[in-house]
């Protein structure tokens, strides 16, 4: 849905009370004289800054507020952790923290094993000085799912796509942006020629939006990445050590685009028809299907959605084409490489790499990669500091010019909950924690802060966002014009079936009787899409009898 806002850019545990002499280095101590909360915090691509900030916020707001006889006061006591809160089960009840965020985590997996807390009440009441509760700022699809059985247990933490970011300096030095009007018919004539010609209308179709001048198809992407071959640039860089799993992700970013959110989400339901079906042969040559209605027991039916094919087709181009630097074949080149090139590549000297226009990666990565940022503005100057740079994260083309909607894939399922066994009397805190950190006004905190959203739906002032990056700002502006899909369902199909969905399982096929988990390997093991797409197919009508219907 298009916005008007859009940004034009350039059980309780009985603490002991710890002497400092036992007290872990770096661990706050706790203060006996206020009441504690414990919050366990997934401390990876978005940091923990943000959190530091809710403590310091909330902290201060109930400073004069007794929760407990004898006590004053809140301390709100952190602990990081680099693992989803699912994969810590076993260790939730008994353990001291009572809050967590937490992402890549089942929620369903959380209700069967009984550790979380019933928090509707929380959930449905309006927020202070606001008129809305935060059951009303998740989308349907979301309520859907996490409404269990008339009950809350969870909510949205913060969003998590898959995509690219662009140079959007470079892009304006090098004048990469589509013309309205091509001049002639050369690649040269498809571009500006001066930084005041008018750009193409971009993928949501309207000129004087955010997204003027880039591609709106794959045939306007392939000519902008051999146009910036043409001018000594490198089109784009990629993780090469998670290429499986990164490239899986923003494949399936290119098919939802392709797709839209209704038929992606049938991928989850298994209930409803699905209208972009089709086989395709060793020439590229479409043949599209009928309707067909799926259900759980046709579910492998998903997996021969054309959308995907042409993403699947979108990547062999990239990758044969050298679209992308080459160490995407190296196991040895990290995320934190690729990042650190990108960021490096447009400073003189600073690289051996020709500049790079577009970065591979998640919607976290300019938070994941701060220290980058700081050791290059130390070294170069503040101009290459995060807050100085263009950086963008691109709208995505589409295989063929579409109505102009974006869509992007949530996949993270980041989560906020309570452990079920937090004492009664504490539970007055703890709501009131629940509500403060999903206030407006804590939302923006957490935009402005990561540079990222929460995946709820706020408003940012005009305030705030001059505080974000361009980076920022353009993540608030897709995720405000665009349709938004969430891998899960409330179904019990999907619930007995959850882990399976997990993205690192989608993009599966069996070619030449060998079964390949990663489109990356496929192809740089010389595999055409074509076979790619038809081997998806055939492994999971076989698989399917795995499923449990």
């Amino acid at each position: 849905m298009k916005n008007k806002h859009i940004i034009h850019l350039l059980p309780l545990l009985v603490i002991p009370v710890i002497s400092s002499g036992c007290t872990k280095p770096g661990a706050e101590k706790i203060n006996t004289s206020q009441t504690q909360i414990y919050v366990n915090n997934f401390k990876r691509g978005f940091g923990g800054d943000w959190l530091a900030d809710y403590k310091t916020k909330f902290e201060a707001k109930f400073a004069d507020v007794s929760f407990e006889n004898g006590k004053k006061g809140v301390q709100v006591i952190i602990s990081n952790s680099g693992a989803p809160a699912d994969s810590r089960i076993s260790n939730i009840l008994s353990g001291r923290d009572e809050v967590y965020f937490t992402e890549q985590t089942s929620y369903f997996t959380l209700l069967q094993n009984d550790v979380v807390l019933d928090i509707t009440s929380m959930m449905k009441e309006k927020l202070e000085g606001e008129t809305r509760s935060i059951e009303d700022k998740m989308s349907e699809g979301q309520k859907n799912y996490l409404d269990y059985k008339g009950k809350y247990y969870a909510i949205p933490h913060y969003s998590g796509y898959f995509g690219l970011t662009y140079d959007a300096d470079l892009f304006t030095k090098k004048k990469f942006y589509l013309a309205a009007e091509p001049t002639g018919t050369t690649l040269d004539g498809k571009f500006i020629r001066y930084d005041d010609d008018e750009r193409s209308a971009g993928p949501d179709g309207v000129k004087g939006t955010y997204d003027d001048g880039l591609p709106a198809t794959y045939a306007e992407f392939y000519d902008l990445c051999e146009y910036m071959i043409k001018k000594n640039c490198t089109p784009m860089i990629a993780d090469g050590q998670n290429a499986g799993g990164y490239i899986n992700l923003l494949v399936n970013q290119l098919a939802a685009n392709n797709e839209g959110r209704e038929q992606m989400e049938l991928i989850y339901s298994c209930n409803g028809t699905m209208t972009n079906l089709g086989t395709v042969d060793a020439n590229g040559n479409k043949t599209k299907l009928g309707p067909k209605t799926i259900t759980p027991a046709t579910g492998y039916e998903a997996y021969r959605m054309l959308g995907k094919y042409d993403a699947i087709k979108w990547y062999e181009t990239c990758y044969n084409n050298k679209y992308f630097y080459s160490k995407i074949d190296s196991s040895g080149y990290s995320a934190g490489n690729a990042q650190n090139d990108f960021l490096r590549s447009s400073i003189t000297g600073a690289s051996d790499l020709n500049p790079v226009g577009m970065l591979s990666e998640g919607n976290w990565w300019v938070a994941e990669a701060s220290t980058s940022f700081d050791k290059l503005s130390d070294t170069y100057g503040e101009e290459w500091k995060s807050a100085n740079r263009n950086l963008q994260f691109m709208p995505l083309p589409k295989a063929e010019a579409g109505n102009g909607t974006n869509t992007i894939f949530d996949h993270l399922s980041a989560l906020m909950f309570v452990k079920k066994n937090v004492a009664e009397w504490k539970l007055p805190l703890i709501s009131e924690f629940v509500k403060f950190v999903n206030t407006d006004e804590s939302l923006q905190s957490f935009s402005v802060i990561t540079n990222t959203m929460k995946a709820l739906d706020y408003e940012i002032s005009e305030e705030n966002l001059a505080k974000m990056t361009s980076f920022g700002k353009s993540l608030y502006n897709i995720q405000k014009t665009s349709e938004i899909v969430y891998p899960f369902n409330s179904s019990d199909y999907f619930q007995n079936n959850s882990t399976f969905y997990k993205y690192g399982n989608q993009y599966y096929s069996k070619i030449g009787g060998i079964n390949n988990q990663y489109l990356a390997t496929g192809i740089k093991n010389k595999a055409t899409a074509e076979e790619y797409f038809t081997g998806m197919y055939e492994y999971y009508k076989m698989d399917w009898a795995n499923r449990n219907l």
